[in-house]
């Protein structure tokens, strides 16, 4: 997919980096400037979003997020399309995946460490199953860790 950092889409957010890719879409860091915040913009890729399958993927994505209220998982504030994008707009995380700062340590966790990630994730599971959800990728590089230690799925 192609770099859309530096682009602006709907004239509110403007693509500053690209934080992370997939196999169906990219993440960015962006700058909302009606709320004057970051976000994480998730844009589909412009190949697929010729798919209907994979645009109604996409949209469920959206309507299943927007179902969700947990404080350990990103909330969803919209989804929109401009021009060729599809894209929805996810509370900024500011922190780090937990696969780098596994790969950052110089030793192990402490067991105090672990069980707060641990108690944080299994807090976001249980209310994903409680709404008939099961994540089917659990790794790492999907929980965030923020500045304050608090864990995100």
């Amino acid at each position: 997919m192609e770099n859309l950092t530096g682009k602006r889409l709907s004239g509110q957010y403007l693509l500053e980096e690209r934080i992370g890719t997939g196999g169906m879409s990219d993440v960015y860091k962006a700058w909302d400037s009606s709320r004057s915040i970051h976000m994480a913009i998730k844009v589909l890729d412009e190949e697929l979003s010729r798919q209907a399958h994979i645009v109604k993927m996409f949209e469920g994505e959206a309507q299943f997020l927007e179902d969700l209220g947990h404080p350990n998982i990103a909330r969803l504030y919209e989804f929109n399309i401009f021009e060729q994008y599809r894209y929805l707009v996810l509370e900024w995380i500011d922190g780090e995946s937990l696969d780098k700062i596994i790969k950052r340590q110089a030793s192990p966790f402490t067991l105090q460490q672990v069980s707060e990630v641990l108690s944080q994730i299994s807090s976001a599971l249980s209310y994903l199953h409680i709404k008939d959800v099961i994540h089917c990728d659990i790794k790492p590089g999907n929980i965030l860790i923020n500045k304050n230690k608090k864990v995100f799925l």
